[in-house]
């Protein structure tokens, strides 16, 4: 259920990722960051990794059991 609407959607874990350039040629990332986003309203929370990574094996447990 989402915090900001209150409406039972999917929720999606975006990654974003800083990366250092040279020449415009992506060397090698800097920082990463998640986020929790709602697939109805676009609301999103920020994530720490060890939260994706149990939402993740959450998910995929989920999908075994189906």
């Amino acid at each position: 259920m989402c915090g900001y609407c209150g409406t039972l959607a999917q929720q999606r874990v975006v990654k974003k990722s800083t990366k250092l350039t040279l020449f415009l040629v992506p060397l090698f990332p800097l920082a990463k960051s998640y986020a929790n986003e709602c697939t109805n309203c676009g609301g999103t929370t920020r994530l720490t990794a060890t939260q994706v990574r149990h939402s993740l094996d959450w998910a995929t447990s989920r999908a075994a059991e189906d």
